[in-house]
C-alpha cells in the first residue's frame, strides 16, 4: 500500500481510551501520536497537526473527539496539559487549542460547537495571559513544577543535551529545562538554557493569532469584548518592532534586552498567522533554513552540546508552519517546493521500512541522527503535515 493509505488504515489504530493507571481518563476515545511505542497518551502540540490530517481525510468524529477532550482538560486544570497523564501535569505546551478549534470550524462550519468550547479557549488564553507574561504584557514558556521535581530534573536534563560547566544551581538549571519542554522544542539552542528569560517568537505569534480567533467567534456569536483586540495589537507591535534585525525574526531575551543567537524555524509563525506578509522577508528566512532534503529546525550551530530540535533535524510541525507561512503570503512557489521535499522525504523513507518516523535529517535524508532519547516510530505529526502536503501537491492552491 502507498503511505497515504498507509495512513488512513492506522489512523483507528491510534486510537486510545486511557486505560493506564498514570493516564487521565478521558470522556472520549483520543488519537495518540503513536501506533505503538513510546508517546501513548493524549499529547498537545502534536495533537493539532493530527487534527490536521484527520480533517482533511474527513475524520471528523475522531478530530472533534480530541477537541473535546482537551476542553474537558482545560476546564479541569484551568489550562491544557502537555498531556492527559498525570506525570505531566506540571507545564502546558505550545498553545494551538483554539487555532485547533478555528481548523475544526472551518471546515465543518458548526457554530453550535464553537459556541460550545469557546468558554475553554478563553479559559486557556487567560491562563497564558496570567500565568507567563512579563511584565511588559509578552509571552514566555514556564512550568507549574515544584522545586524538588525541578531539581531531579536537571539531571535529566544534563544528560539528554550532553551539558556539564554550568554555573547555576540545579534548581535554576531544570526550571529553565521545564520552561523549554513547554515549548515542545525540548531541547534546542534557542534560550542558551534560559528559556525563562525569552520571549518566543513562536509562542507570541500563537497568542496573537488565538486572540484573533476568540474575537473572531466573539463577532460570529455577538459577544462583545475588546481586550483580544487590543492584546493582539500589543504582540504585533512588539513582534515588528523589537523582534527583527536584518530582515530576520528571533527570539527576544526580555530580562537582558538582547536577541537569541539561533535562528530558527520559529521565525515562520510570523508569517503563517498574520502579523507579516513581506515576501522578501519571508523569503529571507526560508532561504536560511532550507537545505538539500528540507527545512532544518535551526541554522548550522556551534556547541559541545546535543539538541533535536536544531541542524540538521526536520520536523513535521515545523515544515507545517513553513507552509503555511508561504501559503499565507501567497508565495506558492516556495510552498510547493517545500512540500516537495517533505513528502519525497517521507515517501522515500517510508519504502525501506513501511514506517514514519519522529524526525528526519536534512542534511543526509533519512530519519534523524541527532536524537536525546531512542528513535521513535510515529504516526501522529509526521502523518498529519505528510497528509496535508501531499494534498496540496494534488490540487494546488485552489485546494
Amino acid at each position: 500500500m502507498n503511505l497515504r493509505e498507509y495512513i488512513k488504515e492506522n489512523y483507528q489504530n491510534s486510537v486510545r481510551n486511557s486505560l493506564k493507571k498514570e493516564q487521565i481518563k478521558m470522556p472520549y476515545p483520543y488519537t495518540a501520536p503513536c501506533v505503538k511505542g513510546l508517546f501513548d497518551d493524549l499529547f498537545y502540540w502534536d495533537t493539532y497537526f493530527i487534527n490536521k490530517g484527520l480533517l482533511i481525510d474527513n475524520y471528523i468524529e475522531l478530530a472533534k473527539n480530541n477537541i473535546l477532550d482537551m476542553s474537558f482538560l482545560i476546564k479541569k486544570y484551568g489550562y491544557m496539559p502537555n498531556s492527559a497523564n498525570y506525570g505531566l501535569l506540571n507545564r502546558s505546551q505550545v498553545p494551538l487549542f483554539s487555532m485547533m478549534c478555528d481548523d475544526f470550524f472551518e471546515k465543518t462550519k458548526d457554530l453550535e460547537f464553537v459556541q460550545s468550547i469557546l468558554p475553554s479557549m478563553k479559559m486557556e488564553f487567560d491562563f497564558w495571559l496570567e500565568k507567563r507574561t512579563f511584565k511588559n504584557g509578552m509571552f514566555h514558556y514556564g512550568n507549574n513544577a515544584t522545586d524538588e521535581f525541578k531539581t531531579e530534573f536537571a539531571s535529566e536534563f544534563k544528560k539528554r543535551v550532553l551539558l556539564s560547566d554550568e554555573n547555576r544551581s540545579d534548581l535554576e538549571i531544570g526550571d529553565n529545562a521545564l520552561a523549554e519542554c513547554e515549548s515542545g522544542w525540548d531541547f534546542s539552542p534557542r534560550f542558551n538554557h534560559r528559556a525563562l528569560d525569552f520571549a518566543p517568537i513562536d509562542l507570541n505569534s500563537i497568542m496573537y493569532k488565538n486572540a484573533m480567533i476568540i474575537d473572531k467567534f466573539n463577532t460570529l456569536l455577538n459577544i462583545k469584548e475588546d481586550k483580544y483586540l487590543f492584546i493582539a495589537d500589543k504582540i504585533k507591535n512588539f513582534i515588528l518592532t523589537k523582534m527583527i534585525k536584518d530582515d530576520i525574526y528571533y527570539d527576544f531575551d526580555v530580562v537582558n534586552n538582547k536577541y537569541s543567537s539561533a535562528v530558527s524555524c520559529a521565525s515562520f509563525l510570523v508569517f503563517a498567522l498574520g502579523i507579516d506578509d513581506n515576501l522578501e522577508r519571508f523569503r529571507k528566512n526560508y532561504k536560511l533554513l532550507n537545505f538539500e532534503y528540507g527545512i532544518a529546525a535551526t541554522v548550522p550551530y556551534k556547541s559541545e552540546n546535543r539538541y533535536q530540535w536544531a541542524y540538521p533535524n526536520i520536523w513535521a510541525p515545523l515544515v507545517t508552519f513553513a507552509f503555511m507561512a508561504a501559503i499565507n503570503i501567497k508565495d506558492f512557489d516556495s510552498a510547493t517546493k517545500i512540500a516537495t521535499s517533505y513528502v519525497l522525504l517521507i515517501e522515500k523513507e517510508y519504502g525501506k521500512n513501511n514506517a514514519l518516523w519522529e524526525k528526519y535529517d536534512a542534511v543526509c535524508g533519512s530519519k534523524s541522527k541527532v536524537n536525546e532519547y531512542q528513535e521513535t516510530e510515529m504516526l501522529g505529526w509526521s502523518a498529519g503535515t505528510y497528509v496535508l502536503l501531499e494534498e496540496y501537491l494534488r490540487h494546488g492552491k485552489e485546494n
